[in-house]
C-alpha cells in the first residue's frame, strides 16, 4: 500500500479570551468553577445540561466509550497511529479526579463529554520539551492545554453538546484570568476537519478567540514501510 500516504498532523495556537491580557499560572478551572458556582455567577443543573466533573465512572463511562470508540476507531483503521486512547486509557482518564471533564448530562446520565490535559505525562505522545523549548511563557505557566476531543452522540443534539461544552470552558478559562494554548492531533483524514471545527467552536462562544494559525501543522510525521527482501 506504498500510494496510500499516512500522515499524523499535531496543531497549535493561541487562545485569547474577553479581558485577559496575560499569560500567567492560574487556578485551575476545579477551582474556578467552585467559586463562580457559590458566587453565582455560573448557574448549573447538574442533572440537566452542562457542567464540570472530576471523575465519571461505571454506566456512564461505558455510554461514552461506546460513543468515543467507534469514530476514533474508524479514523486509526489501517493507520500506524491510534486516533485516541485505547478503553482501559481512556477509563482511566475519566477516573483521574486531576483531569478536567466537561460533561452534558440527560436525567442525570451523562451523554456527551469534552476534556482538557495540561499534564503531559497522561499524554506521552506529545513532546513535552517542544512546547517548553517553543512556547515556554505558555508551558512554564501551565497554560498549554492538550485537547482530546469531543465526544457526543451522532444525532442532531450532538453538535448543540459540544457548543454548550465548549461555551462553558471558554467561561471558565476566562474567569481563570489568563490566556491559554491549545494543541491537538489528527491523523490526514481528521485533520481536514478538526481545526476547522476549533477554530468555529471557540469563536463561536463571542469571548474566546483563536487565529486561522490553528488551521496550520506545527509538525506532521510521514510514515514509510521498508520491507527487507
Amino acid at each position: 500500500r506504498g500510494e496510500e500516504q499516512r500522515i499524523a498532523k499535531v496543531f497549535a495556537d493561541t487562545v485569547r479570551f474577553d479581558g485577559v491580557e496575560v499569560i500567567k499560572a492560574a487556578p485551575s478551572l476545579f477551582e474556578v468553577y467552585k467559586s463562580s458556582i457559590e458566587s453565582g455567577e455560573i448557574k448549573i443543573d447538574e442533572n440537566n445540561g452542562v457542567s464540570l466533573v472530576d471523575c465519571v465512572e461505571g454506566g456512564d463511562a461505558d455510554a461514552l466509550w461506546s460513543v468515543y470508540d467507534e469514530p476514533f476507531s474508524d479514523l486509526g483503521e489501517d493507520h500506524p497511529t491510534y486516533a485516541g486512547f485505547s478503553e482501559e486509557a481512556f477509563k482511566e482518564i475519566l477516573k483521574d479526579t486531576e483531569i478536567e471533564k466537561i460533561v452534558v448530562k440527560d436525567n442525570g446520565s451523562v451523554v456527551a463529554l469534552c476534556m482538557f490535559l495540561n499534564d503531559f505525562k497522561k499524554c506521552p505522545w506529545f513532546n513535552e520539551a517542544y512546547y517548553a523549548e517553543n512556547y515556554p511563557e505558555y508551558h512554564g505557566t501551565k497554560n498549554v492545554q492538550i485537547f482530546p476531543g469531543i465526544v457526543a452522540a451522532k444525532d442532531a443534539r450532538g453538535n448543540s453538546y459540544g457548543m454548550q461544552m465548549i461555551s462553558l470552558a471558554a467561561k471558565l478559562f476566562q474567569l481563570r484570568g489568563s490566556n491559554t494554548m491549545i494543541t491537538f492531533e489528527c491523523t490526514e483524514i481528521s485533520s481536514k476537519y478538526i481545526p476547522k471545527i476549533v477554530y468555529f467552536s471557540i469563536n463561536h462562544t463571542g469571548i474566546s478567540a483563536i487565529s486561522k494559525d490553528v488551521f496550520e501543522p506545527i509538525s506532521a510525521t510521514d510514515y514509510l514501510a521498508i520491507v527487507k527482501q
